[in-house]
């Protein structure tokens, strides 16, 4: 405000110069008046004056006197000679194009031009017209102090920016963006206890027609309010940080335009690594031929017989006892003998399975797993591409530590008890993936049927092999 007090100081100076001499004038509307003084034997001198229709060129008649006034080092600079009856006043940018934005050059553009005012008075009358003047100019300083200032903030904006940049090299030199130069990243906070989403938000996730998309869109949504906040406080410190640097409060210009600029150089992201990492216990159905017969394709009608029958070469179990090193005929030859105590082994465990299992035909081969939410929906941005006739699904590899059983999830929540002992790791096609979920996705949850802990879902996920034409998909989801 330095410039505008001092504008202020020399029009009060000169109106009471002027007043001295005796003009009295009347202002019949904006930039105009009329001028009457008395003069000795009783005769009155009368005038009219058409001023400047603006306020700046109003404020620029205050300055009639030879000057320069410098109102920004580099950026603006006015000129006042003086000339009658012509008084020339010149406006000019001096700040190089280049180093203005496109809004500002615009902006000082219209005001980059020369000024005319005409002085109507006989040479002896000047001095006095010209001081006398300014009794009527004085209530438009304050309107054009105030343009003056948003025209010099809007052109400090180059110089306003780097001072910002300056201040975040230093403050913020941790958020730096590696190899990008002038951009800041920080990530947003999360709580100890903040485990990822929850079981809703999962479910709608893996239905999703595109489950990548979806979990950007769900994580961002949930740091809505966070990055608002981190945005506002960043705006604060850093207005208050320039306020303190220039030794003044910053104007709706220079705040507008350090929060603009910070838009432009810092991002505030939500803790992606930590949610798409973040474990979920997903019940992998296998369906080697099985849903098309409602899962019944597992249950061994002979069970307990003590003669073999056949068991439908389709039924994942039969794939199992294949994957653990056994043929079809094995397997039927197990299942005929019946439940047993202490079993020992892939086929004496999938005897006390069948055994325990027959509460309901429907009988899913499921392996309970905990793997990433991420590792959960690239299986099933996979199994979208295999319907749309995808055939290169790649695989998935278990270790033989992975509780494996029959459980009737979608009917009637029956099923054995989850011990079928694998002897070998286990490399299952994602095609013959019926679904990978969350556990509470499904009609029926093994944590809330058998009440069991989270625990009996364990992290036995050794290998993820992805199919070329769908690695760049999924690398996001498989940091």
């Amino acid at each position: 405000m330095e410039f505008g007090m001092k504008l202020l100081d020399k029009v009060s100076n000169r109106l009471n110069r002027a007043e001295r001499y005796g003009w009295s004038i009347v202002q019949k509307g904006f930039g105009e008046w009329v001028l009457s003084k008395t003069m000795p034997g009783g005769g009155v001198i009368t005038d009219s004056f058409k001023g400047p229709v603006t306020a700046l060129e109003s404020v620029a008649q205050a300055f009639a006197g030879d000057a320069t006034c410098i109102i920004m080092p580099r950026i603006v600079t006015w000129e006042f000679s003086k000339n009658i009856p012509v008084l020339p006043i010149k406006f000019s940018v001096t700040a190089a194009p280049d180093e203005l934005p496109a809004a500002v050059k615009s902006y000082a553009e219209d005001f980059n031009r020369d000024f005319y005012a005409k002085a109507a008075l006989s040479a002896p009358q000047v001095n006095n017209y010209g001081e006398s003047v300014l009794d009527s100019l004085y209530a438009a300083t304050n309107k054009a102090q105030g343009e003056i200032f948003q025209l010099a903030s809007a052109l400090r904006i180059p110089e306003l920016e780097e001072a910002v940049g300056l201040y975040l090299d230093g403050a913020w030199s941790r958020c730096k963006v590696e190899g990008d130069p002038g951009y800041f990243a920080e990530e947003l906070f999360f709580g100890q206890d903040d485990t990822g989403f929850d079981h809703k938000t999962l479910n709608e996730l893996v239905k999703s027609d595109c489950p990548a998309d979806a979990f950007s869109d769900a994580l961002y949504e949930a740091f809505s309010d966070a990055a608002e906040d981190a945005k506002e406080s960043l705006d604060e410190e850093v207005i208050k940080a320039m306020e303190d640097e220039l030794g003044e409060e910053m104007d709706d210009i220079s705040r507008k335009a350090i929060t603009d600029y910070l838009r432009k150089v810092f991002n505030f992201y939500p803790p992606y690594d930590h949610y798409i990492k973040a474990k979920v216990p997903v019940m992998v159905v296998l369906d080697t031929g099985d849903s098309g017969s409602d899962f019944t394709l597992n249950d061994y009608v002979e069970f307990g017989k003590g003669e073999a029958a056949p068991i439908d070469e389709r039924a994942s179990l039969v794939w199992l006892a294949n994957s653990q090193g056994y043929t079809k005929e094995q397997l039927e030859g197990a299942l005929a003998l019946g439940d047993m105590n202490a079993p020992h082994g892939f086929l004496e465990t999938c005897r006390v399975e069948m055994a325990n299992a027959q509460a309901s035909r429907a009988k899913p081969v499921v392996l309970l797993v905990s793997m990433s939410v991420g590792q959960m929906l690239a299986l099933c941005e996979l199994k979208l591409k295999a319907k749309q006739g995808g055939t290169d699904l790649g695989s998935i590899t278990l270790s033989k530590d992975t509780e494996v059983g029959l459980f009737d999830f979608l009917a009637t929540g029956s099923g054995g008890p989850l011990e079928i002992e694998l002897e070998k790791d286990i490399t299952i096609p994602v095609s013959i993936i019926h679904s990978a979920k969350p556990d509470k996705s499904y009609p029926y949850s093994i944590l809330d049927v058998y009440a069991a802990p989270e625990s009996i879902y364990r992290e036995t996920l050794l290998d993820f092999q992805v199919p070329a034409d769908m690695a760049d998909v999924l690398k996001p989801l498989l940091p």
